[in-house]
């Protein structure tokens, strides 16, 4: 079994490793692992956990080794929770549980196994030649092991302070429930637009008198609202971006059409007289608040609006919503308005660049605001309107 009990929880483990190509979106990834899922002809290998990392990495899984849907990778916790480079061995009771993670990402090549208790010598063999591979930041191993240079940390201490949002991300998924059918909005809104245009010319034409002359159109609200997409990927790129300005640390960007804030936090004293003698990026504009943070606006290229689209359904919107999200550790909130909007949130790790794949397909949909707080988390805030 590649499973282990520990922190009052069962942990997946001994996954499947493999890596997405630079610049590959989530649907691609889910299609990737799908792909080398359908190799197994035994049929066992049927979950998958895509982790967001640069590039992405995705982990595949199944019952045949006692991997359930909803169980956690102990390896792609320890990855969130332990940043950089690092090996190490941590005390099981089925036995010893060994995770290799390079640059966040679990090394595919044995990163992620289960020793028994009487294989001792075999972990400290594999942490060897990790050591001997280089650039390792860090080895964690009991001090029983009897190694230099190395920290001791429990599995358990370590789980146990790791955030919700980092457990609910890192869970087992069924590799079918990623290949969400995309529903075809404009095909169908336009067939349900048409048939009702006639029944109601049909109506006029026999009960009804002649009708008045047509009033002026009148452009939908949602045709002059920025579009979501766009904005969410000019958010993106401008957070990732963030100017860094010696002494400082970024505390929050907040992104909204036309520009962003960023607020950062001193690290040091002398910061505000460093920044006073330092020429401030092209385009922005800057100065401390009364809690000592320094405020930076700058400029963000204009995203175009909407433009013609055809809202979806009310309740199709919100199903496919909770069916994309779940899974992913992004909290979703929806709350409908008189206008025949809703207002949505989402919170969680993910970027925005990560979600795109997700609401791409979206009609008549535009972002408010982007917000990231550090240490990374996202809240994107928009409306969708609705029929």
């Amino acid at each position: 079994m590649s499973t282990f009990t520990a922190a009052g929880q069962t942990w997946a483990a001994e996954i499947f490793w493999q890596t997405g190509s630079h610049g590959m979106a989530r649907a691609e990834v889910v299609r990737k692992a799908s792909q080398i899922a359908k190799t197994d002809k035994s049929g066992g290998t049927s979950l998958v956990l895509i982790r967001r990392t640069n590039p992405l990495e995705f982990g595949l899984g199944g019952s045949r080794d006692g991997h359930a849907a909803g169980m956690a990778s102990a390896a792609a916790v320890l990855a969130d929770c332990l940043p950089g480079n690092w090996v190490g061995a941590f005390e099981v009771p089925e036995g010893w549980f060994y995770t290799e993670v390079r640059n966040g990402v679990v090394s595919p090549k044995g990163g992620d196994r289960i020793f028994p208790e009487n294989a001792l010598a075999q972990v400290k063999d594999a942490i060897a030649k990790a050591v001997a591979d280089g650039r390792l930041e860090t080895v964690y191993a009991p001090a029983s092991f009897n190694l230099d240079g190395t920290t001791e940390l429990r599995f358990e201490e370590i789980v146990g302070k790791a955030k919700a949002a980092v457990l609910s991300r890192n869970r087992l998924t069924d590799i079918d429930r990623g290949r969400r059918a995309r529903l075809p909005w404009k095909g169908l809104a336009a067939v349900a637009a048409a048939t009702a245009a006639t029944i109601v010319v049909l109506f006029n034409t026999v009960f009804a008198p002649p009708p008045p002359p047509p009033p002026a159109p009148v452009t939908p609200p949602w045709e002059r609202e920025i579009n979501g997409i766009g904005l969410m990927t000019a958010c993106d790129s401008a957070t990732m971006g963030f100017p860094h300005l010696a002494g400082f640390g970024l505390r929050t960007a907040i992104c909204s059409a036309g520009s962003i804030r960023y607020t950062y936090a001193q690290h040091q004293r002398s910061a505000i007289a460093w920044l006073a003698q330092t020429p401030l990026p092209q385009g922005c504009t800057g100065d401390s608040n009364d809690r000592g943070e320094f405020v930076l606006t700058c400029s963000l290229s204009p995203v175009p609006p909407l433009g013609h689209q055809v809202p979806g359904a009310g309740a199709t919107v919100k199903r496919l919503l909770a069916e994309r999200m779940s899974g992913m550790g992004v909290e979703v909130k929806i709350s409908a308005q008189p206008n025949g909007a809703l207002n949505v949130t989402f919170t969680g790790a993910y970027p925005p660049a990560d979600l795109v794949s997700e609401v791409k397909d979206i009609p008549a949909f535009t972002v408010t605001t982007v917000q990231m707080d550090m240490p990374p988390k996202w809240t994107i805030s928009g409306r969708i309107y609705v029929h």
